[in-house]
């Protein structure tokens, strides 16, 4: 996939995560504190940003691995928008997504 249509999938998804920041318990700012810690998490741990991009491993174990990985230091809300980027095969565009949702 080319850059061009990275950026503008990751601006979609950014826009819809900060849509779901206003109204709800989680504002912007916690899903933009999550996001960071989430980064750092696996900027530090390659082997996991792997494991979370393996087409070869179910979307379900992914999903299990994100709750235990993550539910310490992220909201819920930003724990399901993983997922669902999980369940929709864009969880490479995370660190994409986590600089337009700063922007």
């Amino acid at each position: 996939m080319n850059n061009t249509k990275n950026i503008t999938i990751s601006k979609r998804y950014a826009k819809s995560l900060f849509e779901s920041t206003k109204d709800g318990v989680v504002t912007h700012e916690i899903a933009l504190n999550s996001l960071k810690n989430i980064k750092e998490i696996l900027k530090n741990s390659l082997e996991l940003y792997v494991a979370l991009t393996n087409p070869a491993i179910s979307a379900k174990d992914k999903q299990n691995v994100i709750d235990k990985v993550f539910e310490i230091d992220s909201d819920k809300t930003t724990i399901n928008f993983l997922k669902l980027l999980i369940v929709k095969n864009r969880f490479n565009l995370i660190f994409n997504i986590a600089d337009e949702f700063e922007h």
